[in-house]
């Protein structure tokens, strides 16, 4: 992948001066040795997660950026934590729809917002939220058989 040039990637994220861009690389940092099957993506994504925390107030609900909300769940399911990824997923959605006239949020970061939260609580068992959110991505984008099969398990 062109984009994973994780050398190039690490020096970017230690010359970066503002936090959420230190999460950005952080991230694609954890994407890139995912995808590769390397396992130093988790401690990336932890990486990514406690930048976030630490310095973007994401936990704010008032704050009207929904981006590092999806990028902290994000790295929680990735990093097979499910119960945490639900939470910050919802944080996510509640954003996206509470500020959805001021936030530049694509219609792609929205259905994978959905799509994902619904595959947290799937992966919890959580069944009843699961088949919520996967029906309501079903609804964005269409039939796909993988969702529908998830959420036919659900029943």
């Amino acid at each position: 992948n062109p984009n994973c040039d994780i050398k190039n990637l690490k020096k970017e994220f230690k010359k970066s001066k503002v936090q959420i861009t230190k999460a950005d690389y952080a991230l694609r940092i954890a994407d890139c040795y995912r995808l590769s099957n390397d396992t130093n993506y988790s401690n990336w994504y932890k990486t990514a997660i406690e930048t976030h925390k630490t310095y973007s107030s994401c936990d704010k609900t008032d704050r009207q950026q929904s981006k590092p909300l999806f990028q902290i769940a994000i790295s929680y399911y990735w990093l097979g934590n499910y119960q945490q990824s639900s939470v910050w997923f919802e944080k996510a959605i509640i954003m996206q729809n509470k500020y959805s006239q001021n936030l530049a949020t694509s219609k792609i970061e929205k259905e994978q917002t959905i799509y994902y939260c619904g595959k947290s609580y799937f992966n919890i068992e959580d069944f009843k939220n699961a088949k919520k959110y996967l029906s309501k991505y079903l609804q964005l984008k269409g039939d796909t058989l993988d969702v529908n099969l998830l959420i036919q398990k659900c029943n």
